[in-house]
């Protein structure tokens, strides 16, 4: 724990023991676990049975995208290797308080700050969203493709694709965009970064809803203001089932629930798996907030059928 990263060292561990526990049964493990001597109980040595353990790991041969997709979560330095990590944390603090504050020019000075002393993940994605908000969309591509061809780094970079993706959406290149969000989707990082690609995808893929979108996307409108313009949009154009999903998901995001599950429910379905899924887990959790367990249940059941 001292050598790496908490996360990979805990999921390090986890394997072993999952694969003791597969291997030789529940049982002998909680007698290892109370009293930490292997050879008693598997009559071998740790060392034999972590061999075991690597050879049982190295059956699997992963996909390109599973290793770039292990590479970003697992393969960063412990606490103790970063550089003066509490001068950088305090630096990416404060730049996300003016990113907040849509303080942007504050926030990209902060932000270089930060990148003048490590190459952490953070450290290089906040300039790069600072000059996306300041809308130099063509110096956030240069300054992500530079950062993206840094082996060293560019495995923790994933989440960049999107801020890219969204540059070039500002620059109307939209198959340019499409491919961006699709890279980063097909990794997989998690059930968020899916849907915020799939639903650029769907968007970007449609040059009347790309253009309708953009402004929604691309710029910093508070929370409360995101509602009152879908209704406005809504209200005086046509209007697709993306458009119906976002203002769903914005009263999610609000804490209106009733309304999330009025115009959610309505919905016929998305086109997209990912953002299907997402939609049954928001009616889910919608009924959860409002008491109604059972409808809750039924939801996060049917979400099942649109994720492996």
């Amino acid at each position: 724990f001292l050598k790496a990263h908490g996360g990979t060292s805990y999921v390090i561990a986890g394997s072993f023991c999952r694969y003791l526990i597969d291997q030789y049964g529940i049982r002998r493990f909680k007698w290892l676990y109370r009293t930490g001597s292997f050879e008693s109980f598997y009559n071998k040595s740790l060392e034999t049975l972590i061999a075991e353990w690597r050879r049982f790991i190295d059956r699997h041969d992963p996909t390109l995208q599973e290793r770039l997709k292990t590479a970003y979560l697992f393969q960063r330095p412990s606490i103790f290797g970063k550089e003066c990590a509490r001068v950088i944390a305090n630096l990416n603090a404060e730049t996300r308080k003016l990113l907040t504050g849509k303080r942007f020019e504050d926030a990209a000075r902060t932000a270089e700050q930060s990148l003048a002393l490590t190459t952490s993940p953070e450290a290089i994605l906040q300039p790069a969203g600072a000059l996306f908000f300041l809308k130099r969309y063509q110096d956030a591509l240069e300054f992500g493709f530079d950062k993206l061809r840094d082996s060293t780094v560019a495995h923790v970079l994933l989440p960049l694709y999107i801020t890219m993706g969204d540059s070039y959406w500002g620059l109307n290149l939209y198959p340019e965009a499409q491919q961006m969000y699709e890279v980063l989707y097909s990794m997989h990082l998690s059930e968020g970064w899916d849907e915020a690609a799939g639903i650029r995808i769907a968007a970007v893929s449609d040059r009347r809803a790309a253009q309708t979108l953009k402004d929604f996307f691309l710029s910093a409108r508070d929370d409360s203001l995101r509602v009152a313009w879908l209704d406005s949009v809504i209200a005086r154009t046509s209007h697709s089932a993306l458009m119906h999903y976002l203002h769903g998901r914005e009263h999610m995001r609000m804490g209106n629930h009733r309304q999330a599950i009025q115009v959610l429910g309505a919905l016929p379905g998305m086109d997209t798996g990912i953002l299907e899924f997402s939609r049954y887990r928001m009616l889910a959790r919608a009924h959860f907030e409002t008491g109604e367990f059972q409808k809750a249940k039924v939801f996060f059941w049917e979400s099942l059928n649109f994720t492996s």
